[in-house]
């Protein structure tokens, strides 16, 4: 039995950004899993077993989405979630449909596509905010982006995610 889940992958240029933010608030997530906008939220299956395989025959057929960045966003809870927030479309939308449909889930939430940043506290939180107001990483929070790897995640015993496979293989 694994823990998976379903992501875009960001384009390098966009990636290397990303991650220098999510090295500087909070190092541990970084290293977790690369930058990607969720598709379909973790799921428990068997690591051969059929759910998986519906899933990776899903992802060779992904259209590329054109993406926009629309800035920075916060869930409030405990801990506060820093991250970019990203348009909705109808590619991500059909994507994430489709995705739940396989997986047999019912989405907990409204589906949101971001990105995270940090998981932060308070004092963490109004920091990084202060750091995107007064410093020339406010100018960029507002950008376009193209999808183009639609990839599988798989969490390690480690805590760390890994691609297991991506559309592009």
């Amino acid at each position: 039995m694994g823990r998976y889940f379903v992501g875009l992958l960001l384009p390098d240029d966009i990636a290397d950004l990303v991650d220098g933010w999510r090295q500087r608030f909070d190092p541990e997530l970084a290293e977790q899993c690369p930058p990607h906008i969720t598709v379909a939220a973790p799921f428990e299956a068997e690591d051969d077993g059929e759910l998986v395989a519906k899933v990776r025959q899903l992802l060779p057929a992904y259209p590329q989405c054109f993406m926009r960045s629309l800035g920075l966003g916060v869930f409030w809870g405990t801990p506060n979630i820093l991250h970019l927030k990203i348009d909705s479309n109808a590619c991500l939308e059909e994507l994430h449909r489709s995705l739940i449909e396989v997986i047999g889930g019912k989405d907990e939430w409204e589906y949101n596509p971001h990105i995270t940043l940090a998981h932060l506290n308070r004092r963490q939180l109004d920091e990084a905010i202060l750091f995107f107001a007064h410093t020339e990483a406010h100018f960029y929070l507002d950008f376009y982006f193209i999808c183009r790897k639609l990839v599988l995640f798989k969490k390690l015993s480690s805590g760390k995610w890994v691609v297991v496979q991506n559309s592009r293989s």
